[in-house]
């Protein structure tokens, strides 16, 4: 089953809607597609967890990060149709 609205529209709604927009660490732009696989499948938690990285988001407290953990999974879901896909859709569209 694929998502209507895919990998482009995802990392737009959490970026511009939820701030996950990647952060600069040691002096290196991370982003979550630093972290995407070339093959193999990627969960929503894979996901998740790769936008915390990439936003060095260790600070947060443990409910909060609960929350933002649910919501960001969701969203990968409804955007990608999946709670896991083969990392090849998580690809920028030429």
């Amino acid at each position: 089953m694929f998502g209507k609205l895919g990998f482009a529209s995802l990392v737009r709604a959490v970026c511009a809607g939820h701030g996950y927009c990647g952060s600069v660490q040691d002096g290196q732009f991370m982003h979550v597609t630093d972290f995407i696989p070339k093959h193999g499948t990627v969960s929503a938690d894979d996901f998740v967890d790769w936008l915390f990285l990439a936003d060095d988001e260790t600070f947060i407290g443990r409910m909060n990060a609960m929350r933002r953990r649910e919501t960001l999974r969701s969203m990968f879901i409804a955007h990608m149709g999946s709670t896991t896909v083969k990392a090849s859709r998580l690809r920028w569209q030429r």
